[in-house]
């Protein structure tokens, strides 16, 4: 009978995601949670220090700390997290719904046309929930859906 006492198993590669921020926490809930770009992208590099390759990152408003899609917060938060290291960025703007009624809806907030669209349908091209880039251009910035 073989020994199975010392089987060796090959190791495992795997990919690690951060969410620093999460799609629904709050500074209330953890004073801690990194909410503004630069916390988000020291959050960020810490984590890609300890091995993780893939940032879903989730927006904040100056100020209040809500949810927000605004194109301007994202690319600040991707020009700091780029800075700082080399990882893939998942631009996340959870689910629809949330977004439509925080950001668009009760806000009137300018948002470009094509993307408002695939919003409101769930189809979307510019989020994890929807899948594709919302900054689009570069390589790094890949949407796709996470739970």
């Amino acid at each position: 009978m073989p020994d199975t006492t010392t089987a060796q198993v090959a190791p495992r590669k795997v990919i690690i995601t951060v969410a620093p921020t999460g799609g629904m926490a709050t500074k209330q809930q953890s004073p801690h949670l990194p909410t503004q770009p630069e916390e988000i992208a020291d959050q960020v590099a810490e984590c890609v220090e300890q091995g993780a390759s893939i940032a879903a990152l989730h927006a904040r408003r100056p100020g209040d700390d809500a949810a927000t899609c605004s194109p301007d917060v994202y690319a600040r938060i991707n020009e700091l997290v780029r800075d700082r290291c080399d990882v893939v960025i998942n631009n996340s703007t959870g689910t629809p719904q949330i977004v439509y009624r925080r950001d668009i809806s009760d806000r009137g907030w300018p948002m470009d046309p094509a993307i408002l669209a695939s919003l409101r349908s769930g189809q979307g091209v510019g989020s994890s929930a929807a899948g594709g880039g919302m900054l689009g251009g570069r390589a790094s910035s890949l949407g796709g859906t996470h739970g």
